[in-house]
Formats: C-alpha cells, structure tokens, sequence
C-alpha cells in the first residue's frame, strides 16, 4: 500500500464522509462510506448515508435531516422508515417511464 493510500484509509472515517457531504461533495463522501462498509457491511448509518450521497450524485437529493436534527428520541427508526419509503417510490417511478 503506498503512503497516500495508507494516509487516506487512515482518515477515512463517518466524520470526515459527513464533512465532504455537508460540504456538498458527494463523490467523495460515497467513497469514504463504500470503504467503511467494506470494513462494516452492517453499519445501517454508513448505508443511509451512502445512499444519500449516490442520491445527491444523481440529482434527486434524499431526505436531508438525519435523527439527531428533529430532536425527537425515537426519531432515527421513524426517519429509516420514511427514507426507505422515499428510496423505494423513486425505484417505482423510475420504473415505470
């Protein structure tokens, strides 16, 4: 593994993959969270995350608050569902054209 490979897998972490997405930086937000679930394929956030940035990528922008931004306790199983709902219309619709 050369040096900036090393260098780079080390940094690749959530936090630096939410930084590139908040940043608008989609590509290499997925890339961070493709690594990381190479590493932990059952990471349901990295997953949600992942499939936000492809989302942005392809510019139909998934929904934008995480759990801990509605404040709610019970949120985060709530807000999978609804966004699995809104992943499978757009499966649906794309489908059907």
């Amino acid at each position: 593994m050369s040096g900036q490979a090393a260098f780079q897998d080390v940094f690749s972490t959530a936090t630096l993959a939410s930084l590139y997405f908040d940043q608008g930086a989609y590509r290499e937000a997925a890339e961070i969270y493709k690594k990381l679930l190479l590493k932990n394929p059952s990471d349901l956030e990295s997953k949600m995350r992942l499939g936000q940035a492809l989302s942005h990528m392809q510019g139909k922008p998934a929904m934008s608050k995480t759990p801990v931004e509605t404040g709610r306790q019970d949120s985060a199983r709530a807000w999978r569902i609804s966004y699995l709902q809104a992943w499978l219309e757009r499966i649906q619709t794309a489908r059907r054209v």
